[in-house]
């Protein structure tokens, strides 16, 4: 986009707009939690009042989800395009003079460019509470439209807003040269290359997972624990099963909107000697000590997959009731607590054998093992290992931190 931008975007203008109309982008996010009629009606009214609102000297190009774009015809439009199957789509970016879009991350891209940038958010909280965001766009000074009429009139004011501080935070250094520095750096070239040490990272990080951060005590108790740290000493970050979350937004936000999250696969990947040996353990031919002599190299890998190479100074296993999962976060190379809420300890009380026999195992690689009573406790020992009952500690979820 960038090089299209300094070398070439004349080229691309007059291909997209040979008797010099101002060209625009609409790059909108699909709605996948609609019904995609739903989507395409919504989208046929915009571009239909676009279409009878543009001037004769304005064009709009769009890009759209194709489920979307194939329902739609755009023969009896004037002045809207669908972007052409041979330009690169950031050579379209860059010829234009205005994005439309909406929560999709193709504007941290576009303000590279310094030109105007549209946020048409009529469904914001529905967006939000169906989606989710990492983070508030309201906090951006791009123009936002809620109607049609705002976004045709944003549109024709043109950019009007101050994003120097956003371009210093999100652009600072997009350069069209980046892949050719960084190539010359690998190859231990360092003339005319500017480089600076980066300073030593002392902080404590902490990974936080819980499998999905669903409503109740547990998440609440959370909420209130991470935002006791110290960010200036401390590093938080929450893990989580995707799939989960997503079901269970009301448990996990606005928690998530302030502190990193690594979201997971909920997959198991096991090799095929792995596979094996999981099912004979499931079946009762092998007992589960057993079966881990093989199964641990594979989630051990589990566990690299999730986190590569990052680095923790500790790690809490919260509310965590996958017991795949569990057996991959115990062998994480880092100090780790183990967190059993009541509703783990009932799963188990009601007979998940896995689940019990991986909470076993998990905690021999804990130094500490918190429950929220005396009478879970009592419960965790009666499956726990004795060398392990010592590390059982009481941790009230209920109380007000």
């Amino acid at each position: 986009m960038l090089t299209a931008a300094r070398d070439d975007v004349d080229s691309v203008r007059r291909i997209l707009a040979p008797d010099g109309e101002t060209i625009y982008v609409y790059m909108p996010t699909f709605r996948d939690y609609m019904e995609n009629d739903e989507v395409v009606a919504q989208s046929r009214e915009l571009l239909d009042f676009l279409d009878a609102n543009l001037r004769q000297d304005q064009l709009l190009y769009v890009n759209l989800h194709h489920k979307v774009s194939d329902s739609l015809d755009y023969s009896h439009y004037k002045h809207i395009r669908k972007f052409p199957p041979t330009l690169d789509s950031y050579k379209i970016l860059a010829a234009s003079e205005a994005l439309i879009t909406d929560y999709s991350s193709v504007f941290f891209d576009y303000l590279a460019l310094r030109k105007q940038i549209i946020l048409f958010i009529e469904d914001y909280e529905t967006y939000r509470k169906n989606r989710g965001m990492y983070m508030d766009l309201m906090e951006l000074p791009f123009d936002k439209a809620a109607t049609k009429q705002e976004l045709l009139d944003a549109l024709n004011r043109g950019k009007t807003y101050d994003d120097e501080a956003a371009y210093h935070t999100y652009c600072a250094y997009d350069s069209c040269d980046n892949a050719r520095k960084l190539c010359q750096l690998i190859q231990g070239k360092t003339d005319g290359l500017q480089l600076e040490p980066l300073e030593q990272n002392r902080k404590h990080r902490f990974l936080i997972y819980s499998e999905s951060f669903e409503p109740g005590i547990p998440s609440q108790f959370m909420e209130g624990f991470i935002h006791r740290f110290d960010r200036s000493s401390y590093e938080v970050y929450l893990s989580c099963d995707m799939p989960s979350v997503t079901a269970n937004k009301r448990g996990a936000y606005p928690m998530m909107l302030k502190t990193p999250v690594i979201g997971t696969d909920p997959n198991t990947h096991l090799t095929a000697m792995g596979k094996a040996v999981k099912a004979l353990y499931l079946e009762g031919k092998l007992s589960f000590d057993q079966a881990m002599e093989y199964l641990k190299y594979d989630y051990a890998v589990m566990g690299q997959r999730m986190y590569g190479r990052a680095k923790f100074d500790t790690v809490i296993i919260y509310d965590v009731d996958n017991p795949e999962k569990l057996l991959a976060l115990a062998q994480l190379d880092a100090p780790k607590v183990l967190v059993l809420p009541d509703r783990i300890l009932q799963k188990i009380r009601s007979g998940d054998t896995f689940l019990k026999d991986a909470c076993r195992y998990a905690s021999r690689f804990c130094g500490t093992i918190f429950v929220s009573s005396r009478e879970s406790m009592d419960m965790a020992k009666s499956f726990l290992e004795d060398q392990v009952s010592g590390h059982l500690k009481i941790l009230d979820l209920t109380r007000k931190l």
